[in-house]
């Protein structure tokens, strides 16, 4: 873009001060536009009650590769004591969804049991039909129907459960996202 060689791109994050110098060595002039955010939710079968905000360890302990021997919510939310089998749908592995997803849980990729579908809405229905089921989706793929439930998120620097709408987002309380920027040359 700073060579000249786009009009228009779009990206998942703010242009960098080394790339605005290029920019400006190059003479290209851009204007920033803030598009819109991309944002995490994590969907649950809607009978599930407990377990409805995730915490960063929480997060980790049901989708990092290492959570493969957490088979039962109980696992992760000891007050659980009905031993609902677990079954996690992911995203595809070329989506933006799955990339945000793999900067928030540690280690590299997901639990190996882990199923990958299409998109948002088979991944919503499958989640829907599933007792025990987690899902990933973007948030703006959920319809207000959708029988699922959306979790909360803990924010750790204000000690909440922080709910995913465009209010958290924009003033960061939900951190499970990323803003879409547009450069226009």
């Amino acid at each position: 873009f700073c060579t000249g060689e786009a009009t228009i791109v779009n990206v998942t994050r703010a242009i960098t001060v080394n790339e605005e110098s290029i920019c400006n060595a190059t003479g290209v002039t851009f204007v920033e536009l803030l598009a819109g955010y991309e944002v995490l939710a994590f969907v649950s079968n809607s009978n599930l009650t407990f377990g409805q905000c995730l915490s960063t360890a929480n997060i980790d302990a049901l989708l990092a590769p290492t959570a493969i021997q957490n088979t039962t919510w109980s696992a992760v939310f000891p007050e659980d004591t009905d031993e609902t089998e677990l079954a996690v749908f992911l995203p595809q592995p070329n989506t933006i969804t799955y990339a945000l997803l793999d900067n928030e849980v540690n280690g590299f990729g997901f639990r190996s049991d882990a199923r990958t579908l299409a998109d948002d809405a088979a991944v919503l229905s499958a989640v829907a039909e599933t007792s025990g089921a987690l899902g990933i989706v973007r948030l703006a793929s959920i319809p207000d129907d959708a029988d699922v439930n959306v979790l909360e998120v803990r924010n750790n620097e204000i000690n909440q459960c922080i709910a995913p709408d465009s209010d958290s987002i924009s003033d960061g309380a939900y951190a499970v996202g990323t803003p879409l920027y547009s450069y226009i040359n």
